[in-house]
């Protein structure tokens, strides 16, 4: 046990040296997907939206119509059941 705890104290003693501010007045490191996308601008990642927004509404507007068939033909059915049951 003695070897695990020395090698925990080594371990904390290299974070806290990390953390004690070697690298002041170094600049920060840039994530590089985000400088991607800050050189690519907003406009095509807007556009991009804007294309999947138009997109996403035809397949809406589909599903209406294809739920309005689906409804349409289940109540006709429905109703033709209950006439027959009532005959």
């Amino acid at each position: 046990m003695a070897a695990r705890t020395a090698g925990n104290r080594d371990k904390t003693s290299q974070e806290g040296r990390g953390a004690s501010g070697d690298n002041i007045g170094a600049a920060p490191r840039k994530d590089p997907i985000k400088d991607h996308t800050e050189t690519t601008g907003r406009g095509s990642k807007s556009s991009s939206r804007q294309e999947l927004r138009q997109e996403v509404v035809r397949e809406l507007l589909k599903l209406r119509l294809l739920l309005k068939d689906v409804v349409t033909n289940c109540l006709d059915r429905l109703d033709g059941e209950l006439a027959g049951l009532a005959l």
